[in-house]
């Protein structure tokens, strides 16, 4: 997929998300169908990708929590324009999108609302087939939807997807490129899109691929693959990055170097839409959960208010369970006890 010619903005102030606002909230609605394999890098404003290598300065509070100095391979980072941290920056309201079948229709999400804060990491979590793909690309412009109200920086990316574009990037579930390109100039190539994009050796230095620069990509491993989708999309310099299905088919080592990427990004001022099936990784990154099950949100909160509202759940995959529990595995469960 081409990508389209953009225009810079200004940095988002990365503002955490405080305890009294990561509360449970009312059941809304989310579902959809899975990705194809594509890559949509998007223009916005990630600074710190800018300029020459540099950094330095006091570790923040996820540092500290994650042990890792995330500022190290950040270059020339800075704080952003503060920005309200009580406007969501990106909003869903009424989400519906339908799909022909056989004669007639299938709902891939009946009724999606949920918002997304400025420097937040929100975690979208559903069995297959639940709507979790098709909401995002509707929240990106690049399907249409049939009802419901967005909004991505005060923009309907349904009536000015060009707009969402310039500050949103996504990366998708499956991604692939030549077997001969190497890293280098598949970013060089994606950074020749965009009128500012980031700085390629920064950003080769920051996804760790400094060692892989020169190889093919048939060559990488599928943690490397990963690195590489993960920097196309945000060569672009995004405000807000999506990032779908990220560690699936990864080893455990590769999938934690993975989580550790996605908590300097957040920490270096980009919002993060996490889709996953993986409840340690929602745990391990997200301020907020969203659990969805047959197109609609079963619930949604930051990690630890939802299993305090859920007191037959033990932890996380207790309640994601009995959450998403099918029709079928109900009435089984029924007849069995």
């Amino acid at each position: 997929m081409p990508l389209l010619p953009l225009s810079n903005h200004n940095d988002l102030q990365r503002l955490r998300l405080s305890d009294d606002r990561r509360q449970v909230q009312p059941s809304d609605g989310v579902g959809g169908v899975a990705a194809s394999g594509i890559i949509v890098g998007m223009q916005n404003t990630y600074n710190s990708l800018s300029h020459p290598a540099g950094g330095g300065g006091p570790a923040t509070a996820s540092q500290l929590r994650r042990g890792g100095d995330n500022r190290r391979n950040l270059a020339a980072w800075r704080r952003p324009e503060q920005q309200d941290a009580a406007i969501p920056i990106v909003s869903v309201r009424n989400l519906r999108k339908v799909y022909p079948n056989k004669g007639g229709v299938k709902v891939a999400v009946q009724d999606v609302s949920f918002d997304v804060y400025p420097g937040e990491i929100v975690a979208i979590l559903g069995p297959n087939g639940a709507g979790k793909s098709t909401t995002v690309e509707c929240v990106a412009g690049l399907r249409a939807a049939d009802g419901g109200l967005i909004s991505v920086l005060g923009v309907d990316p349904q009536t000015n997807p060009e707009i969402v574009r310039e500050n949103l990037g996504i990366q998708f579930q499956e991604a692939q490129l030549h077997d001969k390109i190497t890293v280098e100039e598949a970013l060089n190539l994606f950074a020749s899109f965009y009128p500012n994009p980031a700085n390629v050796d920064n950003l080769i230095t920051l996804l760790g691929l400094e060692e892989k620069r020169k190889a093919g990509f048939k060559s990488l491993s599928g943690g490397q693959k990963q690195r590489v989708n993960i920097a196309l999309a945000l060569v672009g310099k995004p405000k807000i990055a999506i990032l779908d299905e990220l560690t699936t088919g990864l080893d455990p080592v590769a999938r934690r170097e993975t989580w550790d990427l996605v908590a300097k990004l957040r920490d270096a001022g980009i919002t993060i839409i996490l889709v996953t099936h993986f409840m340690d990784e929602a745990e391990y990154l997200a301020d907020r959960i969203i659990i969805i099950d047959n197109g609609l949100v079963a619930a949604s909160g930051s990690p630890a208010s939802l299993i305090a509202a859920h007191p037959e759940a033990n932890n996380l995959d207790d309640l994601y369970v009995a959450l998403t529990k099918s029709d079928s595995a109900r009435d089984l469960q029924g007849v069995l006890l």
